[in-house]
């Protein structure tokens, strides 16, 4: 699949922020500012030497990454298969239920792609590595304001001053992460930069949203329905029901699957089956259970159920991914 190397220009009609009555993206990306919260966040690096082809972190994160160097490209999937190309200065936001990958060529296969290993920014990085992946991770209600289940945001480096405010906040979080003598508060400084990161982040969803996408990002400001998922991705085994996601995000259980579809794009069952899934991949990977066993974990009455699903959703046999795949952890400590 060839590599889609352009990026859309910022508007010349740049965001200006200023209310009009007759203006729903305006209204929405006020709404959108409201409730920047940013606890849990911290921040990591990979560095990466080519040829490579590494699966994005996942699990109930969110996730932006930062390009340094290149040339690298990026696959996703979201029920269709794109390559993009990133720029250095590229930052990419995502949810960690997008399967991703980051390739060293746009026609690397992804096949056995292992999991990006991070370390700390606070740790030297590979002076042999030309290419380096800043990655910033935080529990999914915290960036539920601009981030998709099944969507990706990309913000090129010429995005103008959203660009470059960005890129000034995420300097200042290097500076005080890579400090070899830490000053008190770094911790509370980070997060205030990293609510910059996303205030801005918010700014560009806004400001490239057209009227008929003006419903969607309203959904985005709803963190009932994101923390409903999030609390069914850490538990996805559990006896789950639409009734008992709508009881954790308050909501009547009608309310709740549309607003849940109007969010993600799909249903709460299809998703939480999707959740279930990936527990089952991580579970071939991390430990010896029979294919067998791994069915039931993952709530199938037979194998051959769970092979057919597992197909769909991962295009090979389980019996492959665990011979090719070697997950290590999702996310860095905090």
């Amino acid at each position: 699949m060839p590599a889609r190397a352009s990026f859309a220009p910022y508007p010349k009609t740049a965001y200006d922020w200023r209310m009009t009555e007759d203006s729903a993206a305006d209204q929405e990306a006020q709404v959108l500012l409201t409730d920047i919260r940013m606890d849990g966040v911290s921040f990591s690096s990979a560095c990466l030497k080519p040829p490579f082809c590494a699966a994005g972190l996942s699990g109930p994160v969110s996730l932006c990454y930062v390009v340094r160097g290149g040339p690298l490209w990026l696959e996703t999937d979201t029920g269709r298969r794109e390559v993009m190309a990133l720029a250095p200065g590229t930052v990419v936001g995502l949810s960690g239920f997008v399967d991703h990958w980051f390739k060293s060529g746009p026609e690397t296969p992804v096949m056995g792609a292992k999991t990006l290993t991070i370390r700390p920014l606070s740790e030297p990085r590979d002076a042999g590595a030309p290419l380096e992946l800043l990655v910033g991770h935080a529990p999914m209600e915290a960036l539920a304001l601009t981030n998709t289940v099944s969507g990706v945001l990309i913000i090129p480096p010429d995005g103008g001053r959203v660009a470059r405010r960005i890129a000034r906040a995420i300097e200042g979080i290097e500076d005080e992460l890579r400090d070899p003598d830490p000053m008190p508060g770094a911790a509370a400084v980070v997060r205030r930069l990293s609510e910059t990161i996303l205030m801005n982040i918010a700014r560009w969803a806004a400001s490239q949203a057209t009227e008929a996408q003006t419903s969607a990002l309203s959904a985005l400001t709803d963190l009932r329905v994101m923390r409903a998922l999030a609390a069914a991705a850490r538990s996805p085994l559990d006896a789950w029901t639409v009734s008992r996601m709508a009881a954790v995000a308050g909501m009547s259980r009608t309310a709740f699957a549309a607003r849940f579809n109007a969010v993600t794009g799909d249903t709460p069952l299809h998703m939480l089956a999707r959740l279930r899934l990936r527990a089952a991949a991580e579970a071939l990977t991390a430990g010896t259970a029979n294919l067998e066993e791994v069915a039931a974990l993952a709530g199938y009455g037979s194998a051959a159920a769970f092979v057919r699903a597992f197909r769909r959703a991962y295009d090979t046999t389980p019996a492959r991914w665990r011979a090719t795949h070697n997950h290590g952890p999702t996310v860095a400590p905090a």
